[in-house]
């Protein structure tokens, strides 16, 4: 059973069942969530358990990653426009 365990707004521990086989971090460079795998724990993770954590990434970067497309489109079509009336 995979657990995320909050630990604050930016920061999650990931385990698996008891242990820690990682963390997920929210970058402070570009604002986006990461996984980060736990040095000390050689073992293997199968699909589902990265599918898990790939869903959980996905959720905290989702209205990250609205604003940034939402910032980025309103840019292209502001360059567009400015393109149409030269």
């Amino acid at each position: 059973m995979i657990t995320f365990q909050k630990i604050s707004e930016s920061n999650y521990i990931v385990r698996n069942n008891i242990s820690i086989f990682g963390k997920i971090i929210k970058d402070k460079d570009d604002s986006y969530f990461y996984f980060w795998p736990e040095n000390k724990n050689s073992q293997c993770w199968d699909g589902r358990t990265m599918q898990l954590v790939s869903q959980k990434l996905n959720n905290l970067n989702k209205q990250w990653d609205e604003e940034v497309n939402s910032y980025f489109n309103s840019q292209l079509k502001n360059k567009k426009n400015y393109a149409l009336s030269i």
